[in-house]
C-alpha cells in the first residue's frame, strides 16, 4: 500500500513538473494582458530583401501606467511577437539595407551607407488593436 502511494506521489510530481515546463515553453500563452502576433511583412507586395535588417516593434498606447513594448526581428519576411500588449497599440517598423558607401574614402575604410526601405507613409507608427482573437497579423507596407 505504501509503495503504491509513493509511486503515485512521484507520478503527480513528474506530471506537475512537465506541466510547468510546457507553460514556460509555450511561447504565445503569456500573461493575460498580452497576446501573440505572428505573420508576414511585405513591402508593396514583395518580400523584404534577404540581406536587409528588419524589425517590428509594438507598444501599448495606454495613457495610464508604463508603456508595454514587444519587439522581434523580421526574418525571411516572418515575425513572431510573444508579448504584445492587449488593447490599442502603435506598430513601428525598421527595415534598412546596408549598401556600399558612395564616398570612395568611406568605402576604402569599410564603411557602408544605410538605405531605408520603408515607404514614406510608414515612417510614423501605425495604430492597431491587439486582442487574443487575432493571432495572425500580416502587414503589406505599400
Amino acid at each position: 500500500m505504501k509503495r503504491e502511494k509513493l509511486q503515485k506521489g512521484w507520478k503527480v510530481r513528474i506530471f506537475a513538473f512537465l506541466f510547468t515546463l510546457m507553460g514556460l515553453f509555450s511561447g504565445c500563452e503569456g500573461e493575460k494582458n498580452t497576446c501573440c502576433w505572428e505573420g508576414m511583412v511585405l513591402i508593396s507586395g514583395k518580400e523584404i530583401p534577404a540581406d536587409a535588417t528588419a524589425r517590428i516593434t509594438v507598444s501599448s498606447r495606454n495613457a495610464t501606467g508604463a508603456s508595454q513594448v514587444d519587439s522581434a526581428p523580421i526574418t525571411g519576411g516572418k515575425y513572431v511577437l510573444e508579448q504584445v500588449p492587449k488593447g490599442n497599440v502603435s506598430v513601428h517598423f525598421d527595415i534598412v539595407l546596408e549598401t556600399p558607401a558612395k564616398n570612395p574614402e568611406d568605402a576604402a575604410r569599410g564603411m557602408t551607407d544605410v538605405k531605408d526601405l520603408l515607404p514614406k507613409k510608414f515612417k510614423n507608427d501605425m495604430d492597431d488593436v491587439a486582442d487574443a482573437d487575432n493571432r495572425e497579423k500580416n502587414f503589406d507596407l505599400k
